[in-house]
């Protein structure tokens, strides 16, 4: 099952931030397993060809598993990341990337010179350094330009 982004606005809205520059940096930890079934595929050959960015998301986030930062009232699914590549990243390195840190469930190829991809990574728990310090990882491989934890929109 896939679900629009225009029935997410959290995710629309955090990808046209990170594509518009306006949340920073965010780089995620390594070690995240991931799963092949759901890793983008590629034909032999295609060491050249960028991963497919799916539009929307296959899975339905878990409204309990969420975290915020220290000092604040932001909401953020603690296994959801976005992370979006500068136009200068190798293919090769966008696979190898999304396949270190995660399980590509969904993205917006609009958002970003690469389109963004957002991952399902491991759960780090509700230690908010763990969490950061995964996304300082990924923001620290080459290529990344944001990678961000997905908000959860408000409750009504």
């Amino acid at each position: 099952m896939s679900i629009p982004i225009s029935k997410l606005p959290g995710l629309a809205l955090l990808l046209a931030l990170v594509a518009g520059g306006a949340l920073g940096s965010c780089r995620p930890p390594r070690g995240v397993p991931a799963g092949p079934a759901t890793q983008p595929t590629q034909a032999e050959g295609d060491d050249d060809r960028y991963p497919e960015v799916p539009q929307g998301m296959s899975i339905v986030p878990d409204s309990t598993i969420v975290i915020s930062p220290p000092n604040s009232q932001e909401v953020f699914y603690r296994t959801l990341v976005t992370v979006a590549f500068d136009d200068t990243t190798s293919a090769p390195s966008v696979r190898r990337i999304l396949a270190h840190y995660g399980t590509v469930v969904g993205g917006d190829e609009t958002a970003g010179p690469r389109g963004t991809y957002l991952l399902q990574v491991q759960d780090r728990g509700v230690d908010w350094s763990r969490v950061s310090a995964m996304l300082d990882s990924l923001r620290t491989e080459g290529g990344v330009e944001k990678a961000a934890l997905l908000p959860r929109p408000p409750k009504s």
